[in-house]
């Protein structure tokens, strides 16, 4: 016997879900249990209701989805959106399903129209290209004859560690090998240079502040700055990680004579090194410490039997200097019946991504 259940705590689920989420195959890190409730535990306050879906087969979890629903406002309309936990944070996104992906994703799709009294849009994204979920919902929704939006959202370029890093950066560019040698040369002249994980929890969180004042100067010198409360909403999603799932960050720096001249933030779960947030010291710019800091990574990752490096989400040109192989990340938006639903499906999906070509037309 098939049937579903809905839960408005994740912490009903605390003893089930990650053992699931192993039997799956679409898992990442952004998947863990401790993953979402460091983001819930964040922020809260785009939280209206908590909406975890659980499918069982004899009594035994074959599915569930970790879905919310945010209180949202457009121009002073509100409607209420149905999405993944961890939305705005997490690079990868997916129904946890171990086995019969169609009779599932099935029985969730009814489960949730059923119930479309309580949302007015539903926006699912960051599915990975390698996952069975798009194409299946897609059939879905043809069936249900819903409109819907799908595109692709972005790419994640991602490097396979099966070669020790010297035969690696030998099917490099020889720009990249040489702003490498260059810089560790330049460096050493400087003092000793050295590459550190950071192994012990307390010292993790005590080096947590310097990680974010050297992102903050970094992310002003790019001129992609942002408020104080981001920091600090990033301060503490960061915290929430190292205190929920120390177990799989992977915080790393690059110290020069005892300074640190880079940072890395980010994860190993199921044999892959997530490449979540780098950031350098501004003023050794010219060394290159960015790259020689993924030289580092890369060369412990291929040590410790770490099988991949994802770069995740965006095409900086920097990623492609060391990735060729690239996976699409894509997004689905639609809605529900009721006069409502489809306005702001309208909105969303035809109006407003071609409003500036459409403000520019009148003015002709």
């Amino acid at each position: 016997m098939t049937e579903i259940l809905e839960y408005n705590n994740i912490n009903d689920l605390d003893n089930i879900w990650d053992d699931s989420l192993s039997k799956s195959k679409d898992r990442t890190v952004f998947l863990t249990i401790n993953w979402l409730k460091s983001w819930l535990n964040v922020f809260s306050n785009e939280v209206d209701q908590q909406v975890i879906l659980c499918v069982t087969e004899n009594n035994k979890v074959i599915a569930l989805a970790p879905l919310m629903i945010k209180n949202c406002k457009e121009y002073g309309f509100k409607y209420k959106r149905l999405q993944f936990i961890g939305f705005n944070q997490s690079d990868y996104m997916d129904f946890v399903i171990i086995k019969k992906v169609n009779s599932c994703l099935n029985l969730i799709s009814d489960y949730l129209f059923d119930n479309s009294s309580r949302w007015d849009l539903c926006e699912l994204n960051n599915f990975s290209e390698e996952s069975n979920s798009p194409n299946i919902l897609k059939n879905i929704l043809r069936r249900r004859n819903k409109p819907y939006s799908f595109k692709t959202l972005s790419v994640c370029p991602y490097v396979k560690l099966d070669l020790d890093i010297t035969e690696f950066l030998k099917t490099k560019k020889s720009g990249l090998r040489y702003d490498l040698k260059r810089g560790e040369k330049d460096l050493c002249k400087l003092g000793e240079l050295n590459f550190f994980k950071i192994e012990n929890q307390a010292d993790a969180v005590n080096e947590l502040p310097a990680f974010i004042k050297m992102l903050r100067l970094r992310e002003k010198q790019v001129k992609r700055t942002s408020s104080i409360e981001y920091y600090i909403d990033q301060e503490s999603v960061y915290l929430n990680y190292l205190n929920l799932i120390w177990d799989h960050i992977s915080f790393s720096k690059l110290t020069l004579n005892d300074k640190v001249i880079a940072y890395h933030f980010g994860f190993e779960y199921d044999k892959k090194l997530y490449w979540y947030k780098p950031t350098f010291d501004i003023n050794y710019i010219k060394f290159s410490p960015g790259k020689i800091l993924i030289k580092k990574a890369m060369e412990n990752a291929y040590k410790n039997n770490i099988q991949e490096l994802d770069f995740l989400l965006g095409d900086e040109p920097y990623k492609f200097q060391w990735a060729k192989q690239t996976r699409k990340n894509f997004g689905f938006l639609f809605g529900t019946n009721n006069i409502k639903s489809k306005l702001f499906f309208k909105w969303f999906s035809i109006i407003k991504p071609n409003l500036k070509s459409l403000i520019n037309k009148l003015k002709q």
